[in-house]
């Protein structure tokens, strides 16, 4: 019963050390996250809802007294687990798309987020996008957004620096 006990606490300690309801936390993605070094305040925000239990990202694009519905809100597909690393994907379900003139993503279809030189409190990141292509506005499935939406694929070729909040 103790070994069971004393499981269930390092268990316990080890969720609330990661940051699933988007507060500070060092190790994890979760959070909001602000640019800099740009005249535009997009970000990003990574949040875990307790309720649906499920984890969502929102694109917040905000540039400087420009229309800021080009926001888009998607639900994180893969094991959340993985947003801990210097570099990764994530792939997310579109349920609120944003309005802007680059990436026309539709609400049902999937697309994906590219981080890298993540360090605790920045990191780069970039919503897929390639100039001229043909799949901007999101894929049928969560396995064709992983297979599709890659840098050497020609997606990310810019990347916004982000600082969190």
């Amino acid at each position: 019963m103790f070994l069971i006990v004393v499981l269930f606490v390092g268990l316990l300690q080890s969720f609330n050390g990661c940051d699933l309801l988007g507060v500070k936390s060092d190790d994890s993605l979760y959070g909001t996250w602000k640019a800099v070094g740009t005249p535009w305040a997009d970000g990003y925000k990574i949040t875990y809802s307790s309720e649906t239990g499920k984890a969502y990202i929102e694109y917040l694009g905000d540039y400087s007294g420009l229309s800021t519905d080009f926001n888009f809100k998607g639900e994180i597909q893969y094991n959340s687990s993985k947003l801990t690393k210097n570099e990764g994907y994530i792939i997310f379900k579109v349920i609120q798309k944003g309005n802007s003139p680059y990436l026309e993503l539709e609400v049902g279809k999937y697309s994906a987020v590219h981080w890298k030189d993540f360090t605790g409190d920045t990191v780069k990141m970039s919503t897929a996008y390639k100039p001229g292509g043909d799949k901007n506005n999101g894929v049928p499935t969560a396995e064709e957004a992983a297979t599709e939406y890659t840098v050497p694929n020609g997606y990310y070729d810019q990347y916004g620096n982000y600082q969190r909040q």
